[in-house]
């Protein structure tokens, strides 16, 4: 964990004359985790102005995407809220709003038969408590609602500005990330009943949360609901893949299947507490049933020298997807193990293992918006910074800047980010004069 705070004086004198001033906005707290409070004293017109902006919040726009099948048009009651400042769509069109993620709003829509596009668009802010959103539709038999556990009901996020409102209906499935496990106390949302399957969902731009206990605070994200076997090494080809259907891990028939192993390498020792086996969605004449394992075991290990049974499974039910979870454990091995079968019985057929943990991620960073300092037509010069950080063991913090004259960061006016400071007491490391600038702050842990 980390905390900083950053100061900016003034530097060479500005010939460019405007009259604005700048204001105090708010204040950085220091605490267990990272906060900052940039304060700049600007230079204009050849006078350091007196009075000195603090930027101590933290904002940036995080993007849901779900598609899902109606069978019939119907009118449904859809129930959301999130942590930050909300719009919600259905099928393009605007269908909720709200800054206080603490009142659910409840609306009736109309579905159409088919595909139905749910969006919402999520401004968070330091003075947030929790990251994320929850959302329910009910309608007759139709139940929808936000899951990051539910293999068969897929949401997507982007921390990727969207234009305009293509975005709302666009396939993402390809281009998107899966949402991760969101953090809302539900005890304090009033005015809406969720469906009680309804999970908190959430993205996290460039890793780092900005929602936390304690106001102000950021932090690295964690590990909570994200896949962290995906692309890993596996005995079996294909089951680490995020290819729900194909390739697959076949077993033989009947009792052959006995004892066969997958074996998983995580790339480091890493603290793991779920371990999900997804079956092979049928074709033709298959079933879930006839292609779901009927029984399994999950056993970890250090070093494939000794193994620990975690759990498992016999006489499966579930059988689109199941999991077996324990408390958290080092891990560099997973093996799933199959414990049970019948004689006669079909070809089991696996076509993904996953493997979830709660470690922090080692990097994150977090982007500021530009800064125009209360005038977007004045040039500045921004001279000096100096910083503080509380820094444990293992964990380090290092800013970089950029400026630029265009609220656009993709015009030619801005500079490429410079390079990273650890040490504070920098004269300004890009171009000046500028009218605008941003800063990144980079985080970094090796304790997991």
């Amino acid at each position: 964990m980390f905390s900083i705070g950053f100061a900016h004086e003034h530097g060479p004198f500005n010939r460019r004359c405007f009259g604005e001033e700048g204001k105090m906005t708010s204040v950085g707290r220091r605490d267990s985790s990272l906060v900052l409070a940039l304060m700049v004293a600007i230079s204009i017109c050849g006078q350091a102005l007196g009075d000195t902006l603090r930027i101590g919040h933290w904002e940036q726009t995080t993007y849901y995407r779900h598609t899902f099948e109606a069978e019939e048009g119907v009118e449904a009651a859809l129930r959301v809220t999130a942590v930050g400042d909300y719009t919600l769509y259905i099928n393009g069109a605007q269908a909720a709003t709200d800054a206080n993620w603490q009142t659910a709003e409840e609306t009736l829509v109309s579905l159409e038969s088919g595909n139905n596009d749910i969006a919402i668009a999520v401004t968070s802010f330091q003075a947030e408590q929790g990251n994320g959103l929850l959302v329910s539709l009910e309608g007759g038999a139709l139940v929808v609602r936000s899951t990051f556990t539910d293999e068969t009901s897929l949401w997507y996020w982007t921390g990727d500005e969207q234009v305009g409102t293509d975005w709302t209906t666009a396939n993402v499935s390809g281009s998107w990330d899966r949402v991760r496990g969101g953090t809302i106390d539900r005890s304090q949302v009033s005015g809406g009943i969720f469906h009680p399957e309804t999970e908190a969902v959430a993205g996290y731009p460039n890793a780092v949360n900005l929602g936390s206990s304690t106001d102000g605070r950021i932090v690295l994200a964690d590990q909570r609901g994200q896949n962290i076997a995906l692309g890993l090494n596996a005995s079996e080809v294909g089951i680490t893949d995020g290819r729900i259907g194909t390739p697959v891990w076949s077993l033989p028939q009947g009792l052959g299947a006995l004892n066969r192993v997958a074996d998983l390498t995580l790339p480091d020792l890493t603290r793991i507490n779920r371990v999900r086996v997804i079956t092979k969605p049928p074709d033709g004449n298959e079933t879930y049933e006839g292609n779901s394992l009927q029984g399994y075991s999950v056993q970890i290990s250090e070093d494939q020298s000794r193994w620990i049974e975690m759990g498992g499974l016999n006489d499966i039910e579930d059988f689109v997807f199941t999991e077996v979870q324990f408390n958290a454990v080092l891990a560099r091995h997973v093996r799933v193990q199959v414990t049970q079968a019948e004689v006669g019985s079909d070809p089991a057929k696996v076509t993904e293992v996953q493997i979830y943990g709660v470690d922090f991620v080692p990097d994150g960073a977090f982007v500021s918006q530009p800064l125009d300092f209360g005038d977007a037509d004045a040039v500045k010069n921004f001279g000096r910074v100096r910083w503080w950080a509380d820094t444990p063991p293992s964990t380090s913090v290092a800013l970089q800047f950029s400026t630029g004259d265009s609220p656009d960061t993709t015009d030619g006016s801005w500079s490429s980010w410079s390079e990273p400071f650890e040490e504070s007491d920098i004269l300004m490391p890009s171009p000046e004069p500028r009218r605008y600038l941003r800063y990144r702050v980079n985080l970094h842990t090796e304790d997991l």
